[in-house]
């Protein structure tokens, strides 16, 4: 249950803007590109590493922003 509860709240650490404000900076990859790599972890961590239903549903508003962040097209 430990081992859960920590991977649970390590994934919700993440439904923060600033957590990928930080990878932006460091990650050396190109703006699509970081876009692309940020929106499979964002849904990787939803759907599989928040382990509890009550969590999960604390985080769905900044997973919906974050949604449309990484999905945004520059025209």
């Amino acid at each position: 249950m430990e081992q859960k509860i920590i991977a649970t709240a390590d994934a919700m650490a993440h439904f923060f803007p600033p957590f990928y404000l930080w990878v932006g900076k460091y990650a050396g990859r190109d703006f699509p590109e970081l876009m692309e790599r940020n929106m499979r972890k964002a849904e990787r961590d939803y759907n599989e590493k928040i382990l509890f239903d009550e969590e999960r549903k604390m985080v769905k508003e900044q997973y919906d922003i974050l949604k449309k962040w990484f999905n945004y097209k520059i025209v």
